[in-house]
């Protein structure tokens, strides 16, 4: 049996490998994405970093959300679908949802800037 933060590590390090985005570019994105959550909200941060129609700023969105899904957090097929399930839950599911995106994020961050991205 493995922790859920194994869970997480294997996951982040997984999809950074299968990455293919300009290394230097996400690892900044990544590292600020979480303090947007958390200045702005986490459904808010998301729909902010769609609506910049960046490569880096997507996959971001886009890790998250599948995360999520993969931890049964939300069933969400689309990224317009990510939104639509952010605005519907209640409190605790969305800060539950919350909590988790910023620990999966702590570990993409980790492995991004060791430079475990794809060849």
């Amino acid at each position: 049996m493995r922790t859920l933060a194994q869970q997480r590590s294997q996951f982040a390090l997984e999809k950074l490998a299968s990455l293919q985005v300009d290394p230097t570019k996400f690892k900044t994105e990544v590292t600020g994405f979480p303090s947007l959550v958390l200045q702005n909200g986490f459904g808010q941060a998301v729909a902010f970093n769609l609506s910049k129609k960046v490569e880096e700023k997507e996959t971001i969105v886009e890790l998250v959300r599948q995360w999520l899904v993969d931890t049964k957090k939300l069933n969400a097929k689309s990224n317009r679908e990510f939104l639509m399930e952010l605005s519907r839950m209640s409190v605790s599911k969305y800060l539950s949802a919350q909590r988790e995106a910023l620990a999966f994020l702590d570990w993409v961050k980790r492995y991004a800037n060791a430079g475990l991205f794809g060849d």
